[in-house]
């Protein structure tokens, strides 16, 4: 489908911060195996990548951010979308996409931060906020003030199901 209409599904690849643990074990040569298929489908993405520091997910942080480097540098070098997952580490996240400064866009994937969060990520060129269903898990107060910090233009919303079903 996505070759017959390139401008409507746009694939992306990469390493989830849930699975860099199992990736960084047990497959030799993924770095270049994320070029190939980058350079096989021009039109894709690089992601979802990130860092997550829930409980869910009880992998090393530090492997987290190499995987994440990894995938910063590719978006750049290839010019490409990057998609960003964050949980509880939006101040590291920040830190590393700080230095791209508008080189790709970069979009950060259902995001549930703050509204200072939103300030400071905002202030690096094409950073897009994409929120879904589950902003309606936050405490209305944080969730509206973060709705009102996020600038329209910068804004997007997302189905992400089932995953985003609060």
């Amino acid at each position: 489908m996505w070759r017959r209409r390139p401008n409507v599904i746009l694939p992306q690849f990469g390493v989830h911060p849930w699975y860099v643990d199992e990736v960084l074990k047990n497959c030799q040569g993924w770095e270049g195996e994320l070029s190939r298929m980058l350079h096989l489908v021009p039109s894709a993405g690089v992601g979802e990548t990130g860092l997550d520091k829930s409980p869910r997910w009880k992998g090393n942080i530090e492997e987290q951010e190499i995987m994440f480097k990894f995938h910063i540098k590719i978006a750049v070098e290839m010019n490409r979308p990057l998609s960003v997952h964050c949980v509880k580490s939006y101040g590291r996240v920040y830190e590393h996409i700080k230095h791209v400064q508008g080189a790709v866009p970069i979009v950060l994937h259902g995001w549930m931060g703050s509204k200072d969060m939103v300030t400071l990520f905002a202030r690096i060129p094409r950073v897009y906020f994409s929120i879904n269903a589950s902003i309606i898990k936050l405490d209305p107060l944080k969730g509206i003030g973060m709705l009102r910090a996020i600038p329209l233009d910068r804004l997007m919303v997302e189905s992400d199901c089932p995953d985003g079903v609060p």
